[in-house]
């Protein structure tokens, strides 16, 4: 018996006699060697007998599918052309040269092959599929709609065509149309399954999302996936039914535990939800599982952060920047923790280091001074700042830097004229200069300087919201309410949702008793857009309470009295809620809590005013000071 690569040389050598013989035949036919494109118009082949052409169709074939596993496509194509001289009828060839010429990205070319098989077998449906997608990625959607339509005269329900015909219909704009193909594939009995898979697709295209949500139960309740729940899991997250996304979660890595995405996903719902010691664990696990999980250990960090776990978030930041490519921004966090903390000498150690390797790192020489000012060092500060260009990108907060450390040594006159230099130079001008000299003329109770200061930085800044903030946040601090009310407006004219601006407004209203159905608007659209922010919720159980409405503004009171518990007036107004539902007690400790906390020794004379009339007969409900 032959060896097997001594049989392959047999093999070899009578397929390359076989050519030589059919290419002698094809010559005898034609009177000679002709090209592929005088082939295809000569009928020699026609005339040969039909094993030789079969066989000639055979051996062009091995030559296409050999020299296409080796890529060398132009070979391969010609190969596959070649055959189809020999064997005008060889639909197997005809595919494969169509899928070659698809993957080559020659399109046109490849739909005439693909058209071709349909002229000869018109209820080829695996063709005509690979028609309409051409037509729709050549952009004919008209005529891909039309082939997908036509597999449905030969079948019915053919899943591929439908789900095709759906897409088309959604590139197209109809999506009435794309809905309907969809539900006609609910009605089925076997793919169910897919036609509401595709229409919660479809409704989240639509943004739809509550019927894209049923759908996707639907879909799960007939054949639960991974996949599929997981795209469950994130529409629940956008809908805010983050109890039923940690369900979904759960339930998906009880079937697969390793599933890094369910996890993440499930950690970063229970962060939002402030349950850090759960979402920890989870970005715990991951880590021990792959200790460069990048996104774990960033996730993990910024718990740590918001849970002043400041030690432990450096260690994390000192085991990212072993492996991470950001170096840079590790080693400015590391830094600005440092300062935030209070280890100075760590901080001007570390940013010291970097602004050697980089002595062109203008952010690190600010960062640098601004940690030898906090360590004492306040000359060595001045040095570092005045090497800040005005081009740099922290300029600004380098000139801040240094009229905070005037005024800080009470040198007002130095700092006004570093800022005022600053404000006349057109390429180094900032809002912010203009909001800091303001501030400084507040100080020194230099009201007509500071109310001029801001109409000159309105001229200069008019379609900012930031400077009629500002400038209302000025006139609130010298009692000009009216004036403060009307600047505010104006930054809802140019930012409708700003949520300080929108609070602001709304709780002047409120204390004032005017336009009360506005100032619920306003702050409950404010409340959405913070909904963590005790202040803002404060201000909705105010309108609430100056509305009448004692329950609602109770329970407002109690979740910004929990986000804020220690601010006084939060708690002044909740033992006026409380005195008006007849919480007698529950309203004095509220108001006792509050002197606590006050400071202003007008304010404590007001509450404890309140506090004795708890005890008379007089019920009257005694005004609140805002």
């Amino acid at each position: 018996p032959r060896s097997l690569d001594s049989f392959m040389v047999h093999l070899m050598n009578r397929m390359i006699w076989l050519g030589i013989c059919l290419l002698w035949l094809c010559s005898a036919c034609t009177g000679g060697f002709r090209t592929n494109q005088e082939q295809q118009s000569d009928d020699c082949f026609s005339s040969c007998n039909e094993s030789v052409d079969t066989a000639c169709s055979y051996f062009y074939y091995l030559w296409g599918t050999s020299t296409e596993h080796e890529r060398r496509y132009d070979e391969a194509v010609e190969a596959y052309e070649k055959a189809l001289v020999c064997d005008v009828t060889a639909k197997h060839v005809m595919w494969k040269l169509a899928v070659l010429l698809v993957k080559t990205d020659r399109k046109q070319q490849a739909m005439e092959w693909v058209r071709e098989i349909i002229s000869i077998d018109p209820n080829d449906i695996k063709a005509r599929i690979l028609l309409a997608r051409l037509y729709s990625a050549v952009g004919e959607i008209k005529s891909a709609v039309e082939v997908a339509e036509s597999i449905l005269d030969i079948e019915s329900c053919n899943v591929s065509a439908l789900l095709m015909l759906s897409s088309l219909y959604v590139q197209k704009g109809e999506y009435g149309e794309a809905e309907k193909v969809l539900k006609s594939l609910v009605k089925s009995k076997t793919d169910a399954y897919l036609g509401y898979h595709y229409l919660s697709i479809l409704y989240r295209e639509l943004r739809y999302f509550d019927k894209a949500l049923d759908a996707i139960k639907e879909a799960l309740a007939l054949n639960w996936s991974v996949s599929l729940a997981l795209d469950a899991g994130e529409l629940l997250e956008y809908l805010e039914h983050h109890e039923q996304a940690i369900e979904m979660y759960r339930r998906i890595l009880e079937d697969d535990v390793d599933n890094k995405r369910a996890r993440l996903r499930l950690a970063a719902v229970l962060e939002f939800l402030e349950r850090y010691d759960e979402a920890m664990k989870l970005y715990q696990y991951l880590l021990d599982d792959d200790q460069h999980d990048d996104i774990a250990r960033r996730r993990l960090i910024s718990i740590l952060l918001k849970t002043d776990e400041s030690d432990r978030a450096v260690e994390e930041l000192k085991e990212l920047r072993e492996y991470t490519k950001e170096v840079r921004k590790v080693d400015f966090t590391i830094g600005r923790i440092y300062l935030e903390t209070g280890r100075h000498d760590e901080a001007v150690e570390l940013f010291s280091r970097m602004v050697k390797d980089d002595p062109e790192l203008e952010t690190a020489h600010y960062l640098l001074a601004l940690a030898q000012y906090e360590n004492g060092n306040r000359g060595e500060a001045e040095k570092l700042l005045k090497k800040i260009k005005p081009s740099g990108e922290v300029y600004e907060d380098s000139v801040l830097l240094r009229a905070r450390m005037m005024q800080d040594e009470n040198d007002f006159s130095g700092a006004e004229g570093l800022l005022k230099e600053n404000i006349e130079n057109e390429d180094a001008r900032e809002l912010s200069f203009y909001v800091v000299l303001a501030s400084l003329y507040v100080k020194q109770e230099k009201l007509e300087l500071a109310n001029d200061l801001f109409k000159e930085a309105i001229a200069k800044f008019p379609d900012n919201p930031k400077v009629f903030f500002e400038y209302g946040m000025l006139l609130d601090r010298i009692g000009e309410m009216d004036g403060a009310v009307e600047s505010m407006e104006k930054v809802l004219a140019l930012t409708p949702e700003d949520p300080f601006a929108l609070n602001y407004v709304g709780y002047v209203w409120a204390d004032k008793g005017i336009n009360l159905d506005t100032a619920l608007r306003y702050i409950k659209k404010a409340v959405v857009l913070r909904p963590t922010d005790g202040f803002i919720r404060d201000s909705l159980g105010w309108v609430y309470f100056k509305r009448g409405d004692f329950e609602k503004a109770a329970s407002e009171l109690e979740k910004a009295v929990e986000i804020e518990p220690d601010d006084p007036t939060i708690l002044d107004h909740q033992g006026d809620a409380y005195l008006n539902l007849g919480k007698i007690e529950q309203a004095r400790e509220a108001y006792e809590r509050s002197i606590e906390l006050q400071k202003d020794e007008e304010k404590k004379e007001v509450i404890r005013g309140k506090i004795e009339l708890l005890s008379s007969s007089d019920d009257k409900v005694p005004d609140s000071t805002p």
